[in-house]
């Protein structure tokens, strides 16, 4: 009966431990990230000069899944809420932005990447 309860509290152990190590700052997985939404963020520029708006719907879409993936993440510098409401903001902006290729509106489409990349840039700054 002892053993069971020692490899029980193991168990758990592992399972706290392996969420925390999650949660924390993974720098590969940030860089890579932030170098995956500048590259997606210059070719929805690019589909948004040629008004190809599914291509910048699509490629905006890349660019909120990835901020999706950044929420487990701890900040090495900032507060996790500012963490979390520069993300969330950035997945919102991105949607508004998919929202104007959905009316083909370039105007609107314009006014979004003016805004993610004032978010990215702010970000950038409480982060990095």
């Amino acid at each position: 009966m002892q053993k069971r309860w020692i490899m029980l509290l193991c168990v758990v152990v592992l399972l706290l431990v392996s969420a925390q190590a999650f949660a924390e700052y993974n720098k590969d997985l940030v860089v890579n990230a932030m170098r995956a939404n500048m590259a997606n963020l210059g070719d929805v520029k690019k589909a948004a000069g040629d008004k190809d708006f599914f291509t910048a719907a699509d490629k905006l879409m890349e660019i909120a899944k990835t901020f999706k993936s950044l929420e487990a993440v701890t900040p090495l510098k900032g507060t996790q809420a500012d963490w979390n409401k520069i993300h969330g903001a950035l997945i919102k902006a991105a949607f508004k932005g998919i929202g104007a290729c959905g009316e083909e509106d370039a105007q609107k489409l314009n006014a979004v990447l003016d805004e993610l990349g004032a978010l990215m840039k702010q970000g950038h700054g409480m982060f990095r």
